[in-house]
């Protein structure tokens, strides 16, 4: 531990891109696998706590919904680490017909996984009403404007409502 050193977020977006080959190839024409690489192989360490931050802190991964790679060990340790958050009795047992990415398998043993999805109508509304309350909106807020909105958004993606309804002033 390092003294007045602040704990860190260590985090990776698009985690199903480094859990599996890579696009490069080795001097024999093999593909050489994403763990391989030295920033994916730190990354991944701490990811499966075989390393640990010297202060603290945490680490994220995130995969989306879309430009997500085709990563069976991937979904499959997804599966597992919801079922034992949700405490069932019987987990997951692997596809044997599917191609086994045992490293990638074994990263993610270990971790936890929590679902994160766009607002809800009622709260974009009320996101909604605060930004016109504070003046960044300057239009009222009635139930067309905000399912237009809200739809406009991707169902509620903060980022893209924010987008969609604030005028910034610079």
């Amino acid at each position: 531990m390092q003294p007045n050193r602040p704990p860190i977020v260590f985090a990776i977006d698009g985690l199903g891109h480094i859990m599996r080959n890579s696009t490069y190839m080795s001097a024999d024409i093999k593909p050489i696998h994403a763990h391989d690489l030295t920033i994916v192989r730190h990354f991944v360490d701490h990811l499966s706590g075989t390393a640990t931050l010297p202060n603290g802190g945490i680490v994220l991964a995130a995969i989306t919904g879309s430009n997500n790679p085709s990563s069976p060990a991937l979904d499959f340790s997804l599966q597992v680490a919801e079922a034992r958050a949700q405490g069932s009795d019987s987990l997951p047992t692997w596809n044997p017909y599917k191609p086994a990415d045992q490293r990638s398998l074994d990263s993610l043993k270990n971790v936890d996984v929590l679902r994160l999805n766009g607002l809800s109508k009622e709260e974009a509304r009320t996101i909604m009403e605060y930004y016109a309350a504070s003046g960044m909106l300057r239009r009222t807020v009635d139930n067309s404007f905000v399912s237009d909105q809200w739809t406009l958004s991707g169902g509620g993606n903060i980022g893209e409502l924010e987008r969609g309804t604030v005028k910034l002033r610079i």
